[in-house]
């Protein structure tokens, strides 16, 4: 009798309380609301990730397998379904050539089977090649997490990794052009948010479903330096 959810073009017709999703209003807070015909007022917050030791064994070996001390994650996929939500290939390599000519930090690449391609041809333009990693498809979650939990920075695209590392407090880098930060931004204070809030942007999210795009990702056109100058200015001064 009671039947609760998103107010949607097709779905509203279903439900005896259909929840406004404002386009607005923050994505945890949007699902929040969906508890409120229950009489629950419940603010959204990042649930606490425990690991365990054996996950943190076999990140612990692995990094000391390649000698690697200080270290940045770059996540440079996305969902297959919206690939137009990814920075630039080049960008990435040039923005990783950057932070390791400064801090002589190591950069380890993490993303699922699909995205081997993806950081192969990254690595293949990186001027500096022997403090780079590839370490895509090597964990399951709670490995990642862990590898998470040890990392200096996370950089990434508008996906789901990007919620694990804010949840740890890790210090966070998200590009948003498609979509929208006020939308999907991490939640954490130590993030970096880059955003052009262009007119045509966002194209992709609620009541968005653009995947072609005719302004050839200007919403995505940050330049690695002056990536790089915001990092360096807020992360490591």
């Amino acid at each position: 009798p009671i039947r609760i959810g998103l107010n949607n073009k097709y779905e509203r017709t279903f439900y005896t309380y259909p929840i406004y999703n404002k386009k607005t209003e923050h994505i945890s807070q949007v699902f929040s609301n969906l508890l409120k015909p229950l009489d629950i007022d419940f603010h959204y917050n990042y649930f606490s990730l425990k690991g365990n030791e054996e996950n943190r064994n076999r990140i612990k070996n692995i990094l000391n397998h390649f000698g690697i001390n200080n270290f940045v994650c770059i996540h440079p996929g996305t969902s297959e379904n919206f690939k137009s939500k990814r920075y630039r290939k080049d960008y990435f390599s040039e923005l990783t050539s950057l932070i390791i000519n400064k801090y002589n930090y190591s950069i380890l690449f993490t993303g699922t089977e699909k995205e081997k391609n993806l950081i192969k041809d990254i690595i293949k333009m990186c001027f500096v090649k022997n403090k780079v990693f590839d370490l895509s498809d090597n964990f399951t979650i709670w490995e990642f997490i862990e590898l998470l939990r040890k990392s200096l920075l996370f950089i990434s695209n508008d996906s789901g990794p990007v919620h694990l590392a804010a949840s740890l407090g890790i210090n966070t880098v998200v590009f948003y052009g498609p979509t929208a930060p006020q939308k999907y931004r991490p939640l954490n204070e130590n993030s970096l948010i880059f955003y052009k809030n262009i007119k045509c942007s966002p194209c992709v999210g609620i009541e968005y479903i653009n995947r072609n795009c005719r302004n050839k990702y200007k919403c995505l056109d940050f330049s690695p330096q002056e990536v790089f100058s915001k990092i360096s200015e807020k992360f490591f001064p």
